[in-house]
C-alpha cells in the first residue's frame, strides 16, 4: 500500500504534500550518525500499525536511538522531536520534513 492510501485509511485525511515529496526522493529513509534516522516508508507504516496514535493525528517516522522519537503530524506536515517515554514532551519542532532533514543534515540510506 502506498503511504498516501495508508494515511487516508488510517487518519481519514490526505498525507501532507511536503511529506509525499520527501518520500518520493527518499523511499528508503535518511540518516545522520548524530541525529538518528527517518525510516523508509514501509517500516513507518509497519511500525505505526501497533501504536495507538491514529486518533492523535501523528505517526512515528524515525528516532535518534533512545534519546528522541520523530513524529509527523498528518494535518499540517509538522515534524516533532519528542521524548520517547512521553510523546507530549516536545524537544523541537520543524515546519516540515525537508526543513528537518536539511537542518539535521540527513543523508540518503
Amino acid at each position: 500500500m502506498e503511504f498516501s492510501a495508508w494515511c487516508k485509511a488510517r487518519y481519514g485525511q490526505d498525507a501532507p504534500k511536503s511529506w509525499l515529496d520527501f518520500l518520493a526522493k527518499n523511499k528508503s529513509g535518511v540518516y545522520n550518525g548524530d541525529s538518528g534516522a527517518i525510516w523508509g516508508v514501509e517500516y513507518i507504516m509497519e511500525f505505526n500499525e501497533d501504536r495507538n496514535l491514529f486518533d492523535k493525528g501523528v505517526c512515528v517516522i524515525g528516532c535518534e536511538d533512545d534519546i528522541r522519537v520523530y513524529l509527523l503530524r498528518i494535518r499540517d506536515g509538522r515534524v516533532f522531536a519528542v521524548d520517547p517515554a512521553d510523546y507530549q514532551v516536545v524537544d523541537a519542532w520543524f515546519a516540515d520534513i525537508q526543513t528537518m532533514a536539511d537542518l539535521c543534515q540527513f543523508e540518503q540510506n
